[in-house]
């Protein structure tokens, strides 16, 4: 559910409903959070849990005997406020329910196949729920046998015979590679999720047999070569994992789209191994920052990455089964925790799912079995990855799965579990909330009564009938009013006050709370968000209800309205509009109102529509209360006066440089979309201009478009319009002529002829340096100190002096021939402390920016503003200060994601020191931290040096590159270097006084782009190395340019800053300079790529592109993925039949189901 919040207030006072309050990455709070999921692996294989080896078996002792054992377990963990059990009810082809298609388990009965007289499953979903734990039913989809154990029920016996079992090394498995195995799989669950009022799913790490062979001597004798054959015909025998890794992906997939049908509330996730993340540079993510072999990802062949770039899963749960002081327990160095904990938290908040971390208090026995590590030692480690958890948290969304039940209270190990509840979860939580899916919105529970020390109220009923519905019960002391009860994040009411999750509805209050409180009641759904709160024994009584007078109920509406209604003494109020009468989803909602009435556009509705509103008012220490609701219609669109066009000419040849003008439409439109395609039907549009209302004129080059008849229109747009399109207009471009911007200026390049790399060619577009007559600099080039890519130009960054007051502007040049175009004059805005403009460079969304350059980041902050090319007007983005540095000059910086996201970083190496500061900026608020590295390239250097840039390959790793360094990437948690160039002899740069790298894909390699040598050797060059990976490890030197070198001026500040635009499959711009010295763009092309086309409406793929930035397919595609022209994937569709690109107006790289494809918008 969306909703439009106006006024300047976004916390809801009156009203508790759970929202996704933001919450910095910062030190541990206090109190526990609100929202953390706290369960524990309940395991059934082996009887290494539950039920014991001696309580197996028919008979009704036998039954008694692990109810019994099953109770003191759910006992122990609603005492120690744990909120979720994860139950295994399927560990290898077998059941621990009743089930139509698999053997009872013979864990349970002795004996596979044989009947229990009783539903494990049935008798722990029930008894988990009356102590308001949620159950996840605990799957492994692909075990059927293991150590050649009896396989002889009828169930089994139909599975071999169907030829869907393949092993390796005694260990069997079903075939993922096998439809009719999926669609098996997919029943199986579904039995269990419909029959049982399970709370979640949970896989965990056991797919593939492990080491099934793969390589290319050996993957013909694996039992699944024949089917791998069949569905990738002449397929490689050292690619099979590839196709296996699919294979699981293509299941988790549809898993993903079943339970979105049949119960989207309930979660799914997967607990991978602690360490598998391979794939990351796959999706321009950093390493795992630990070196270890990735058993998930090569032996058993999947890829956890892969499932959180899909979509299918709610949460990765890996299983970090080390601990975080080295010298804790046995297993300490192998893998420490807490690196791994924060690079999960940052993967997961990546792509937008929940991290909840897999913890081994079983790691406090030695591997025997015996208990030799629990201690306080251990048990304040174990906390400690907890406090952990909820610091790297980017989500609100800490949680703890912990392995396994009998290490937490016995009978394996005691004393954690008191330890656990004193010093973590002293008070109760509720699971974190999956803020991405579209959820119901619940009215507070009906007739809510207090009697006889119970609660009791109405049951709120699902529409879909299967929804999880439970209730939050609060106890707040009489003298704590509403507002003071609640969460100081705005998540309804403190978790301090929390009695418990009731599934029924009622709930017994325990002795000591059965007098001197107050009661709430929330409806709590599966989703993880709570209702508003129903009240009982609140002394003061309700608010005042308000009386609605304007708009009149029934009325018709303009756009703009005054609601109006009758004050209450002292209240606050709240409105709701919503578009059904129960409010079940909010349209627009006004909190924090303080005077009797509101006037507010609804230009967000939608149009001819009955809604209805309603007010809410809130006296001092009272409870809120709604008025009666009315409905209104609102207005209907029309579309708005069409633009009229007035040059150039119908029919007009323009000139190198023109201007699209129009009149302005007769209507209060809000701006207007400028199109200009290659048809007069607009099905193949190239380019895409949104201006604001007040202007009517674009300026456009002709070198952008080419020689060529185009046609434009303009459209006008606004909330309360449809859009007002006008005529279509034709001019031609008929030669593009250099010198019309820059008299006298003409195409020279380095006359070098650079050899192929294999596949890849490499040649000079053009070239202007002090050497070759075409490069002015203005002095040693110290004021122009950085270059950009955006759009067909190449922007340098410039001041007048070396002042904060200095006039400052970006030149404009043409990245197609190198011409000067003009000087872009900035606002005065940008004159800050202490040198201003000393860097441009662009953001993953295509926002090109700048940066200043401050000696002390400490007092003096680092400003960002976002640049309008076309107007020079800025518009701050971050201003970020560097508390508790020792020292603090910053020359660069990067920005990784896009200062329109939610969430970007800003990193930054401090000049002459081992400092690398990153800030994190969400939703207005800024996060600063900072780290010592550990070590630097070469070792022999003591800091990075004068003016150090970096370059964010993620979240957590940076390259720096300094003026006394070569460049390294650095783990940001750790400080270490994770991929570097020395002792790699043609690789290492010949002289360090230099600072520019930039990385790209191309062709499938990865590459570097990176000054290799400054002005104390030969002259400027740089290098171009690719590799197979993001490492440096495995790459190999293609080019080192230009020929000679660039030049030998110091500018004294060891800029060489490099930017790299990917123009399409085969082929990336990469500009170089040099100040003081010159500028050239090369191109990189991948000879075997066919190249990426301009996208071609009509075909078999694309069928229309709308103004709106929405693209329709033909019919419905497995994966779109949308790149910037610089190769930073910016967004991915799964199964879909269209999709919106991003609003920035530009160039953007779409590649779905094998087809790539340009898109100008």
């Amino acid at each position: 559910m969306k909703k439009n919040i106006a006024g300047a207030a976004v916390a809801l006072s009156l009203f508790l409903s759970a929202g996704l309050p933001a919450v910095e990455a910062s030190a541990q709070a206090t109190e526990p959070p609100k929202r953390e999921l706290r369960s524990v692996w309940l395991t059934t294989y082996l009887c290494i849990d539950w039920p014991s080896s001696d309580s197996r078996g028919t008979s009704e002792a036998k039954q008694a005997q692990m109810k019994k054992e099953l109770l003191a377990y759910l006992d122990n963990h609603q005492k120690r406020n744990f909120n979720g059990v994860c139950l295994q009810v399927r560990s290898m082809a077998d059941a621990f329910y009743k089930s139509s298609y698999e053997p009872w388990s013979q864990y349970l009965t002795n004996t596979r196949g044989a009947e229990p007289g009783w539903d494990p499953l049935a008798f722990a979903v029930e008894e988990c729920h009356k102590r308001g734990l949620e159950c996840w039913a605990w799957i492994n989809p692909y075990r059927f046998n293991r150590g050649n154990a009896a396989r002889d029920t009828e169930y089994d016996k139909e599975y071999i015979s169907k030829g869907w079992i393949i092993s390796h090394n005694g260990y069997a498995v079903f075939n993922p590679g096998l439809e009719e195995v999926r669609q098996h799989n997919l029943r199986v669950i579904r039995e269990i999720y419909t029959n049982y009022a399970v709370d979640g799913i949970l896989f965990d790490d056991y797919f593939y047999p492990n080491d099934i062979p793969y390589k290319s001597d050996d993957a013909m004798t694996a039992e699944d070569w024949e089917d791998y054959q069949e569905q990738v015909p002449g397929g490689a025998p050292g690619k099979i994992n590839d196709w296996r890794r699919e294979n699981i992906a293509k299941f988790v997939r549809q898993l993903r789209e079943q339970v979105d049908a049949d119960r989207p509330d309930m979660r799914f996730g997967i607990s991978p191994a602690g360490v598998a993340g391979k794939s990351a540079p796959q999706y321009g993510l950093s390493a795992p920052p630990i070196s270890s072999s990735d058993w998930q990802y090569e032996s058993i062949c999947s890829d956890p990455l892969k499932w959180l770039s899909d979509g299918s899963i709610d949460f990765i749960s890996p299983q970090i089964y080390w601990f975080a002081t080295p010298g804790t327990g046995g297993y300490s160095s192998a893998a420490p925790y807490t690196p791994l904990a924060k690079w999960w938290s940052d993967i997961a908040n990546h792509f937008g799912r929940h991290f909840y971390s897999s913890q081994a208090p079983y790691r406090m026995c030695d591997g025997n079995g015996s208990p030799v590590y629990n201690n306080e030692s251990s048990w304040e480690d174990l906390s400690k990855q907890i406090s952990l958890n909820r610091e790297y948290t980017l989500d609100n969304a800490p949680g703890s799965i912990f392995y396994s039940a009998k290490y937490m209270d016995g009978p394996v190990c005691s004393g954690w579990g008191d330890y656990l509840l004193e010093h973590s979860f002293s008070t109760k939580s509720l699971v974190p909330v999956t803020s991405w899916k579209e959820h119901p919105v619940y009215a507070a529970p009906a007739n809510l009564a207090l009697e006889k020390g119970a609660l009791s109220w109405d049951a709120t009923i699902g529409r879909r009938g299967n929804e999880i519905i439970r209730y939050t019960v609060y106890a707040v002391p009489l003298e704590v009013d509403l507002a003071s009860a609640r969460n100081a994040d705005g998540d309804g009411l403190d978790s301090k006050y929390l009695l418990g999750v009731s599934y029924d509805t009622g709930y017994t209050l325990p002795a000591d709370k059965a007098s001197g409180y107050w009661y709430g009641v929330c409806v709590y759904d599966g989703y993880g968000y709570e209702s508003e709160i129903a009240v009982a024994n609140y002394p003061n009584g309700p608010s005042e209800k308000v009386v609605l007078k304007a708009p009149a109920d029934g009325e018709s509406l303009d756009w703009g309205v005054d609601f109006a209604w009758s004050a209450v003494d002292g209240a606050v109020y709240t409105l709701q509009i919503s578009p059904v009468e129960d409010f079940s989803k909010i349209d627009i909602e006004c909190p924090e109102l303080t005077a009797p009435g509101v006037s507010l556009d609804l230009g967000s509705l939608d149009s001819g529509k009955r809604y209805f509103w309603r007010v809410s008012s809130l006296q001092p220490s009272k409870l809120p209360v709604w008025s009666e609701a009315y409905s209104f219609i609102s207005p209907v669109r029309v579309a708005a006066a069409a633009p009229v066009l007035v040059s150039p000419a119908d029919k007009a040849e323009v000139a190198d440089e023109f201007s699209l003008t129009w009149e302005a439409s007769a209507d209060d439109v809000e701006g207007y979309t400028v199109e200009i395609a290659s048809d007069d039907s607009f099905s193949d549009i190239l380019r895409t201009i949104k201006v604001a209302e007040n202007t009517t004129t674009v300026r456009l080059v002709s070198s952008v478009l080419g020689i060529g008849t185009y046609y434009w229109r303009v459209v006008a747009e606004g909330s309360h319009y449809l859009p007002g399109v006008s005529a279509v207009y034709q001019f031609s471009v008929t030669h593009l002529d250099v010198g019309n911007f820059e008299p006298g200026y003409i195409v020279k390049t380095d006359d070098a002829l650079y050899a192929d790399a294999g596949k890849y060619k490499f040649e000079n577009v053009w070239y202007r340096t002090v050497g070759n007559s075409n490069f002015s600099p203005e002095g040693n080039g110290s004021n122009n100190r950085g270059i950009a890519i955006a759009g067909d130009y190449v922007y340098m960054s410039g001041r007048k002096e070396a002042s904060s007051k200095s006039d400052i502007y970006l030149k404009q040049y043409s990245l197609a021939s190198g011409e000067h175009i003009r000087d872009i004059n900035l606002s005065a805005d940008g004159k800050v402390s202490y040198l201003p403009c000393n860097d441009v460079f662009s953001d993953a969304g295509g926002n090109l920016l700048i940066a200043n350059l401050v000696l002390n980041v400490t007092t003096t902050p680092l400003v960002l503003h976002r640049v309008n090319p076309e107007t020079g007007g800025l518009t701050r983005v971050a201003e970020l200060l560097g508390e508790g540095l020792s020292a603090g000059r910053v020359d660069h910086c990067c920005v990784y994601g896009s200062v329109d996201d939610p969430v970007f970083y800003v990193y930054a190496a401090i000049a002459s020191n081992k400092i690398i500061a990153r800030w994190t900026v969400a939703e207005g608020k800024t996060t600063f931290e900072y780290v010592t590295v550990n070590e630097l390239s070469p070792s022999s250097k003591s800091g990075f040096g004068i003016a150090p840039r970096t370059l964010a390959l993620g979240p957590g790793e940076v390259i720096v590159d300094g003026g006394d360094t070569a460049p390294a990437a650095y783990d940001f948690s750790t400080g270490n270097i994770v991929n570097r160039l020395d002792d790699i002899y043609d690789l290492m740069p010949d002289g360090y006084r230099s600072n520019g790298i930039k990385y790209f894909t191309l062709g499938g390699k990865h590459l570097y782009v990176y000054a290799s040598s400054d002005h104390e050797s030969a002259g400027y060059t740089f290098n171009i190395i690719s590799g197979k990976s993001a490492s440096f490890a495995d790459a190999g030197l293609l080019w080192k340019f230009p020929e000679g070198g660039m030049g030998k001026v110091n500018s004294t500040t060891c800029s060489a800053p490099v930017d790299v635009a990917t123009v399409d499959a085969g082929s990336a711009m990469v500009a170089v300079y040099v100040p003081g010295n010159g500028l050239g763009v090369y191109r990189v092309t991948d000879g075997a790529a066919s190249g990426i086309s301009d996208v071609s409406v009509g075909g078999k793929d694309i069928v229309s592109i709308g103004r709106d930035g929405v693209v329709e397919f033909s019919s419905e595609v497995g994966c779109v993925e949308v790149y910037s022209v610089s190769g930073m994937l910016l967004a991915r569709h799964m199964a879909v039949g269209s999709f919106r690109l991003p609003d920035t107006p530009g160039a953007y790289i779409v590649r779905f189901d094998g087809n790539v494809r340009k898109i100008i918008r």
